[in-house]
Order: C-alpha cells, then sequence, then structure tokens
C-alpha cells in the first residue's frame, strides 16, 4: 500500500460518510459521464479498468458498454456498495487495492477510465505507469480531473466563508501533493503523463473546473465533449 493517507480516511469517516451517501453524490456529478463516456468510446469487446470507481455507477456503464469492467478502489465501504449494487452484473469485478501498486496483469487492459479518481497519488509518474503497464499496446486513458478554482467561483466564495470556522494551511503556488487540482496544470500533467511512457498527450478544459487528456484517435479528430479526455499508450512507448 503506498497511498497510506488515502486508504485511511476512505475506510474511516470519509469512506462511511460517501458510501452512506452515494446516490446523492453520484447524482451531483452524473453530468461528468456525459464527457467521460464519449472521451473513452468504449466498444463492445473492450476490457475496461475503472481507477478509484467508488460506489461503482462508472464501473457500472462501463460494463453496459464494454465486455467486461474491473474497479479499483480504497475503500471498503464504497467497494461494499459497489458490490451490491452490481450483484446481477455477471461483467464486473470489484478490487480493494492501490491503483499505484496493485500487481494488474499485463495486457489486460484495452481502456482504463476514471471520474476523479485519479489526483491523489503519492507518486503520480508510478501510478500511471502501473496502469499503462495493465493496457494492452493499444490501450488509452479517459478521465476527468479537477481544475483550479478561480476566486471568485461558488466553490472559492464558500470555501473562504467556511475556513473562519475551519482553518486549514494555504498551499503554495505549484503545489503538487495529493489534491483535487493536483492535475490541473496541463504542463505538469503532459509532464507526469509522458514520464509514466504515454504519448500523443492532449488537454482540454471546460471554464478552468475540469481537465483531461487524450491521444487523436484517428486523422479527423476524436474531439471528446470537453472537461473529459484521453490518451493512447504509444505502442513505441511500451517495454
Amino acid at each position: 500500500m503506498a497511498n497510506e493517507h488515502q486508504a485511511k480516511a476512505w475506510n474511516g469517516y470519509e469512506g462511511e460518510h460517501w458510501a452512506s451517501h452515494h446516490a446523492r453524490y453520484d447524482a451531483m456529478i452524473a453530468d461528468l459521464n456525459e464527457r467521460l463516456f464519449p472521451a473513452a468510446a468504449l466498444t463492445a469487446t473492450d476490457r475496461v479498468l475503472d481507477v478509484g470507481c467508488g460506489a461503482g455507477q462508472t464501473t457500472r456503464i462501463a460494463a453496459g458498454l464494454a465486455a467486461h469492467a474491473t474497479g479499483i478502489d480504497l475503500s471498503g465501504p464504497m467497494l461494499a456498495q459497489a458490490r451490491a449494487a452490481s450483484s446481477d452484473l455477471a461483467n464486473i469485478t470489484y478490487i480493494q487495492g492501490d491503483a499505484q501498486v496493485y500487481p494488474f496483469p499485463d495486457n489486460e487492459f484495452d481502456v482504463a477510465i476514471s471520474r476523479g479518481g485519479i489526483m491523489y497519488f503519492d507518486d503520480p509518474v508510478a501510478a500511471f505507469s502501473n496502469i499503462r503497464r495493465a493496457l494492452r499496446p493499444t490501450g488509452r486513458v479517459a478521465f476527468i480531473a479537477g481544475g483550479a478554482l478561480k476566486p471568485d467561483s461558488d466553490s472559492m466564495v464558500a470555501f473562504k466563508a467556511l475556513s473562519q470556522f475551519v482553518p486549514r494551511p494555504a498551499r503554495e503556488s505549484g503545489d503538487t501533493s495529493p489534491n483535487p487540482a493536483s492535475l490541473a496544470d496541463p504542463s505538469y500533467a503532459r509532464k507526469i503523463f509522458a514520464e509514466a511512457g504515454f504519448d500523443a498527450i492532449a488537454v482540454q478544459t471546460r471554464g478552468n473546473r475540469f481537465c483531461g487528456w487524450r491521444k487523436r484517435r484517428r486523422r479527423d479528430g476524436f474531439h471528446p465533449q470537453v472537461g473529459a479526455g484521453a490518451l493512447r499508450v504509444g505502442p513505441g512507448l511500451r517495454q
């Protein structure tokens, strides 16, 4: 286990809270699915890895579009909800583990997806290298990641009000430690994915809220809705 702090949180109060209110949280961010899955471009023969799958909503969607979906998450409470909701689906597997170090079989998956579950790795290069190893040579990744908040955004206004009662240390500019906006800087994200062995990385943003990375799938361009992205593992970068 590499991300011990995250594992402790998601198997403690935070995990229990999200598991108890998973339907509410899934409804709050369901619109992100409309950006994630066009970017993933799943086919009926794909085997999918869902990183940070939580209560399994995205894993179940993937299973309905692909041959098989595997969800991995640190949180036991969240995975209990995921398994209960997926009990009637034969083409789903759930794993409790740390995607940064989990011993996935080589070349097991065609696509890796994540809806906001990839910004918290202790060592992102190691994590994405491990995910790349689990992808086939023509594999791809599609994900949603948090962007930097604007000073006048509703979220920032709320955080400033709450800070009077729940003070927190200031985050330095350029801080890339695990946090919702750790991949908000496109240049940093490009660097991380390139070091992990991915190629042809492009960035899209949506109102500075979310960003994604993808590789074009054909000359005329596969352009997912802004706010999600995908990238393809280049065969030449495989080891």
